[in-house]
């Protein structure tokens, strides 16, 4: 998967699994897919709690993300995660155009990202502080009551990551 525009599992195919509640604008989820860095990780588990608000074409939302890094001996004997990164997320959209923020906690890196819906297309720019840059042009189709999204992504790395390009291609469906 790939994650802020940095491919997650070393270019390679992947599952992934959500579970997620909504209620009067909250939101409640729990997320988890495998990761490939070359070392003993093998998971991602992720747990999120947000809060939206309308205001006719205005959204506003905040959230807290919890991304949990192990192997899965350590998960299935229910051991703490290797690696634990916190971060709170702030939301502002209109109409067609989105602005996201979320603010490290504990050293993590910040992140920025704005994206567009062209109709045609979706357009998505993000920063991710001190890691890199990345842009991605996507569009999502449903096929029989399955979300295709096919499109292509650049990732442009600062320091010792690599530089990134690839196509994408997601096939997601919802029970």
């Amino acid at each position: 998967y790939i994650f802020r525009g940095v491919s997650q599992n070393a270019g390679n195919a992947t599952a992934s699994g959500e579970v997620h509640a909504v209620h009067n604008g909250f939101f409640a989820q729990v997320w988890a897919s495998q990761v490939d860095y070359g070392t003993d990780v093998e998971m991602e588990y992720d747990l999120m709690v947000a809060k939206n608000f309308k205001f006719g074409d205005v959204t506003v939302g905040a959230a807290y993300i919890d991304y949990n890094y192990t192997s899965l001996d350590a998960f299935t004997d229910f051991e703490e995660s290797a690696l634990d990164v916190e971060e709170v997320g702030f939301l502002i959209g209109y109409k067609a155009f989105t602005g996201k923020y979320y603010m490290g906690l504990d050293d993590a890196p910040d992140y920025m990202e704005l994206g567009v819906d062209l109709g045609v297309a979706d357009l998505t720019v993000g920063d991710y502080d001190t890691v890199g840059r990345h842009v991605m042009v996507s569009k999502t189709i449903d096929v029989e009551g399955v979300d295709v999204t096919f499109g292509y992504r650049q990732f442009y790395a600062e320091d010792d990551v690599s530089d990134e390009k690839s196509a994408v291609l997601t096939v997601t469906k919802n029970f």
